[in-house]
């Protein structure tokens, strides 16, 4: 067996180490300008990171469980699943952080399924790959507070309205 030349790959950890902790630096001074407008509205993009599709093949009916005569068919159905991180901002313990949440969707039709979120966690604890992939979606991020903010606006003014 011949020896492994690693020199080539240590060059390359060195090199994408300087380039997260450079992308960590952008996420946390963004994080930091965020703060200093205080904001403060949470926001999400609906781009999720790290996406992940399948499907499983169950036996019956979907309606089927509460209903004897349905439950005796044998007929089988598919259950369409995705999961990942969906990317935006958030209040974690006492922060306004770019965030993560972990979100997934399931149900008989690929294109609509029923939804179901976790608590955000912040996108600097995240693993390397869901950082760099979220790298090329911050202004998403900003242009979903930026939204958002704008929303509020108008929901405050609609209430001041009625006072008048």
């Amino acid at each position: 067996m011949t020896p492994v030349d690693l020199k080539g790959l240590e060059k390359t950890a060195k090199k994408l180490n300087a380039e997260t902790e450079e992308l960590n630096s952008v996420i946390d001074d963004l994080e930091s300008r965020l703060a200093k407008m205080g904001i403060g509205v949470s926001a999400w993009t609906g781009q999720i990171l790290g996406e992940r599709e399948w499907t499983e093949e169950r036996e019956g009916q979907p309606w089927a469980s509460s209903n004897p005569f349905y439950a005796a068919q044998s007929n089988s159905y598919k259950v369409y699943f995705k999961s990942g991180l969906e990317l935006g901002y958030a209040k974690v313990g006492e922060s306004w952080v770019i965030a993560v949440r972990k979100t997934r969707g399931e149900g008989s039709d690929p294109e609509d399924l029923k939804w179901s979120d976790e608590e955000p966690t912040a996108l600097l604890s995240a693993s390397r790959n869901i950082r760099v992939e979220a790298a090329q979606h911050l202004e998403k991020v900003v242009a979903a507070i930026q939204r958002r903010a704008e929303g509020f606006i108008q929901d405050i003014s609609g209430a001041k309205a009625l006072l008048k």
